[in-house]
């Protein structure tokens, strides 16, 4: 991902519904050396789709990595095409490299198609978090899956 992808990582984000996300915090997130920042390409758009993430020491284990997924978007014209499923892939595998041993995400609980794209991926539902989300308010589900 790079500076210049931004406009498009903006827009894709609003045309998803993502949670808000400033140039700002994307510019703050491409400067941390635990992040993974990944953008797909295609022939008609130079990002079609984008994912964000950061390593993090876990919580269960000494000196063991955890990654958190933030965001994941895909254009809407170009869903349900193979993008979301390449980023993922390719995102586990640098998870692999990494010697990461969860992921974490949140996820509405009315989105079921990212929680069922999700479970193709072996994430399972971990935990309910109430009203974890605004504009509108809903309650969000914690997901992992280990590596």
């Amino acid at each position: 991902m790079l500076p210049d992808d931004l406009t498009d990582i903006l827009q894709i984000s609003d045309e998803c519904g993502l949670s808000h996300w400033s140039r700002q915090d994307y510019l703050d997130e491409a400067t941390r050396t635990d992040s993974i920042m990944l953008c797909a390409e295609c022939d008609e758009f130079e990002v079609a789709a984008f994912l964000v993430s950061r390593t993090v020491l876990s919580a269960g284990a000494k000196n063991c990595l955890d990654a958190e997924l933030y965001n994941i978007g895909v254009r809407p014209e170009l869903q349900n095409q193979g993008c979301g499923t390449m980023l993922i892939a390719k995102f586990l595998e640098n998870c692999g490299e990494l010697s990461v041993e969860n992921i974490w995400l949140d996820v509405r609980s009315s989105n079921s198609n990212a929680i069922n794209f999700y479970k193709c991926f072996g994430f399972r539902e971990f935990a309910l978090r109430k009203n974890f989300y605004s504009d509108p308010a809903e309650d969000g589900i914690i997901m992992k899956v280990v590596l």
